[in-house]
């Protein structure tokens, strides 16, 4: 399967970045859900966080403390405050 037979209307795409991803704790919240399954997407980053790489991976057990999930929720409680409005016209759109 190439890459183009996996997108419906490529003009609808709009790259963004893997911090961008991060920061809005859609990183978090989505290996919270992968790790269910046995499952994560693994980040490799340089000294300054950058990403260098990125892959799924197999993980078992318990990866992020308590710290770690109060931050993600907040951070996808943020990115959801100052986006619902965007998220909502776009779901309504592609809805009709």
């Amino acid at each position: 399967m190439n890459k183009k037979s996996m997108i419906l209307d490529d003009t609808k795409v709009k790259e963004r970045t893997w911090e961008e991803f991060r920061e809005s704790g859609l990183f978090w919240f989505i290996n919270t859900i992968l790790y269910m399954f046995g499952w994560a997407i693994t980040l490799e980053v340089d000294e300054n966080f950058n990403v260098k790489n990125a892959y799924p991976s197999s993980r078992g057990g318990k990866i992020f403390d308590d710290e770690a999930n109060r931050r993600g929720y907040l951070r996808v409680a943020k990115y959801l405050s100052k986006n619902i409005n965007q998220i909502h016209r776009g779901l309504k759109k592609d809805l009709k």
